[in-house]
């Protein structure tokens, strides 16, 4: 069965939303990104307390992005076991499958 529900958190709209102000450079198009993403089906999930006790954990034992780590953290403890994404250290994930 596939589930068709995406899911985004604060620090992957972080990233998106800084990558294309670098990119794109054109504030109205990056506004219109962001919203997108917010009015949209999307469900979007802010980190807590909690949640970054745990992605900091993730952190230390895998060395790689905070943002890739909360990813990772929030997958595993969601289930989640798809990641779209051209980063190959997502591999390491046993419980992801990623795809890019």
């Amino acid at each position: 069965m596939i589930c068709k529900l995406v899911v985004v958190t604060d620090h992957i709209f972080d990233e998106t939303t800084t990558t294309c102000m670098h990119r794109v450079k054109n504030s109205s198009e990056i506004e219109r990104v962001g919203d997108y993403i917010l009015d949209s089906e999307i469900e979007f999930f802010l980190v807590n307390d909690t949640h970054f006790r745990e992605i900091w954990d993730f952190f230390k034992k895998y060395h790689y992005s905070f943002t890739d780590c909360t990813s990772a953290a929030f997958s595993k403890k969601q289930r989640i076991q798809y990641s779209v994404t051209f980063d190959h250290h997502f591999d390491t994930f046993k419980w992801l499958n990623r795809i890019y």
